[in-house]
């Protein structure tokens, strides 16, 4: 059987090289091309960034401006489409749009080694803050820095997601398909959800709702009323500070650990499976409720 396999193995090797070889493959690193743009603009004509429909990797980071001027540095390594996007972008009513949407290609198979990461850097005076930022991409892992903003939007249809440090007063985080983590996030409304993927989070203030179709939730360091939904998946909740919570588990247990001192109440269920919590105290109003179909609760 081993040896089948191994014959097997070896076909399909030589008609792999024998396709590639009809289709004039090569080492595809000459169409991947450095890229680099900066924009400068005084800070008052800057209301609004939107960057979206990239599949590349993308690093977003705010940063402090020496002077009252802004500016905007894209670079990295990229195909050639994708530049001629760049390249088109401009600030206009107010607004920075940066549409890296371009039309899908069939290739039988492309190799390259380069990394094609687009890195964005933002530049502000200090304390300026948007009216929007909102960044999206089709597909690609992102990672965002250092956003003051009145509102601030960030998803990806396909890939990991991480947002650091954020102040604004609502955000919003989305993935459909990959892990979610957000730090020090800071914002009056707070929108955390994937459909498959896990969801961390850690020191969060702010009215947070948190939802995973297919994944475990695990939330440390929260400040503010907490809503928690999970169709599969463990939830771990830790609160800084004592506020309702709301959770809700189809199939998965619910650990979680009140703030020193919490006076509340508890309305707990399990359908199946076991519930340990101490007795309400009803010292104060908030309530800690959490519902699972099949699954352990655990408050602490």
């Amino acid at each position: 059987m081993r040896k089948r396999w191994i014959l097997t193995a070896i076909i399909l090797f030589v008609v792999g090289i024998t396709g590639l070889t009809f289709n004039k493959f090569e080492v595809d690193d000459k169409k991947i091309i450095n890229v680099e743009k900066e924009w400068t603009f005084d800070a008052q004509t800057l209301n609004n960034i939107t960057v979206n429909g990239t599949s590349n990797d993308l690093d977003v980071k705010f940063i402090t401006s020496d002077s009252a001027t802004g500016s905007i540095l894209v670079n990295g390594n990229t195909d050639q489409d994708t530049i001629d996007k760049i390249n088109m972008a401009s600030i206009v009513n107010n607004k920075f749009e940066l549409d890296l949407k371009t039309e899908f290609k069939f290739q039988f198979l492309n190799l390259n080694f380069k990394n094609t990461k687009i890195y964005i850097t933002v530049s502000l005076p200090k304390d300026y803050k948007l009216d929007v930022v909102d960044i999206g991409t089709n597909s690609g892992n992102f990672n965002i820095e250092q956003v003051l903003a009145k509102q601030a939007t960030f998803n990806t249809k396909s890939g990991n997601v991480k947002v650091v440090n954020v102040l604004a007063d609502q955000t919003t985080i989305t993935t459909y398909s990959g892990n979610l983590k957000a730090e020090d996030i800071h914002a009056e409304t707070i929108s955390l959800s994937t459909k498959s993927g896990n969801l961390t989070a850690n020191t969060i203030m702010g009215e947070l709702q948190a939802s995973v179709n297919s994944g475990n939730i695990k939330i440390d360091d929260l400040s503010g009323e907490v809503t928690a939904k999970s169709s599969s998946g463990n939830v771990t909740i830790s609160q800084a500070t004592a506020h309702a919570a709301d959770v809700t588990v189809a199939s998965g247990n619910v650990t979680f650990t009140t703030a020193e001192g919490f006076g509340g109440f508890y309305e707990l269920r399990s359908n199946s499976g076991n519930i340990h919590a101490p007795d309400s105290l009803g010292t104060s109003t908030e309530i800690i409720k959490i519902n699972t179909k099949s699954g352990n609760i655990k408050v602490k």
